[in-house]
């Protein structure tokens, strides 16, 4: 397999040698090609079920040819996944800063949650299909 094949680098808490797939239920890290990131668990069919944490690559544009690697500001989402989706209670940061921490159903906000803008303004309420619906403050 050369290196362009290569979607992704999987290491198994529970082995030394890192794998090319994710071939077995349990806890991995995991690198993608496109530079994303993924700690956490896998279900037998290799998607991420259970709890986890996954960074999103925030490509690189004009602005942001001078920060170095480790302070470029990503999208990060800790919290829940079901078969290999945001599902559950979970937190996502946006590289603004801002933030949603609630609830997730088929990868999106959708249940009770509470979004945090940068400029300190909260909404806190119903959510459906990541829009904000019915009761909120």
């Amino acid at each position: 397999m050369s290196e362009e094949d290569e979607e992704y680098v999987v290491q198994y808490a529970d082995e030394e040698e890192p794998r090319r797939w994710i071939c077995k239920a349990g806890k991995a890290k995991v690198s993608y090609k496109n530079g994303d990131m993924y700690e956490g668990d896998f279900n037998d069919q290799g998607k991420k079920h259970g709890r986890g944490v996954y960074e999103y690559k925030i490509a690189v544009g004009e602005d942001d040819e001078e920060e170095d690697e480790e302070n470029k500001k990503r999208h990060v989402y800790e919290g829940q996944w079901c078969d290999g989706v945001k599902h559950g209670i979970g937190k996502m940061t946006y590289p603004d800063g801002s933030s949603y921490e609630g609830e997730w159903a088929n990868g999106t906000r959708d249940g009770t949650g509470v979004y945090r803008y940068v400029n300190g303004d909260i909404y806190s309420g119903s959510w459906v299909h990541d829009k904000k619906s019915g009761q909120g403050v």
